[in-house]
């Protein structure tokens, strides 16, 4: 299976409109989203990249990873990030993170990243995708996200 790291940033009069643009930017603003905790199973690999929806795929279900951050005010830096590291026969983790600062994020994910390898033995190395929301007018959202999968709504 293929998990794709996509990003997003976004501006909007409310938080909630300010999210769903961080969404849109992400590619993901069509889908129900449906969060996962932060487990990687084996055989995946993970990649960076951008996710293009399919028009056929509107109010799907999309089982993701998602780290969002938000500014109300230019004071605040609205970071947030995503960390993963995984081998593919056995797996790894994906780890959501949210601060002030780049440096703040990156710290934290790389302090989690180092407890998770302690307990879990080698996981591969370190990756992270992050991102600040832009300038807020008056809103505004960050969003990194680790797609799993988009599937429809059953029928039944």
């Amino acid at each position: 299976m293929r998990i794709v790291v996509c990003a997003g940033k976004g501006v909007g009069a409310t938080r909630l409109s300010a999210f769903d643009a961080a969404l849109w930017d992400a590619g993901i603003g069509d889908y129900n989203l449906i969060h996962l905790s932060s487990v990687i199973p084996a055989g995946c690999i993970v990649e960076e990249g951008k996710h293009l929806p399919r028009r056929d795929e509107v109010g799907w279900k999309l089982y993701c990873v998602l780290s969002t951050s938000y500014r109300a005010s230019a004071a605040e830096g609205g970071w947030a990030g995503l960390g993963w590291a995984s081998t593919y026969h056995k797996g790894g983790i994906l780890i959501e993170e949210v601060g002030e600062t780049r440096d703040e994020v990156a710290d934290k994910i790389e302090k989690a990243y180092r407890d998770m390898l302690h307990r879990r033995g080698d996981i591969g190395d370190l990756h992270a995708s992050i991102v600040q929301a832009p300038a807020p007018v008056p809103h505004s959202c960050a969003a990194v996200a680790a797609l799993f999968a988009a599937v429809p709504w059953s029928r039944e």
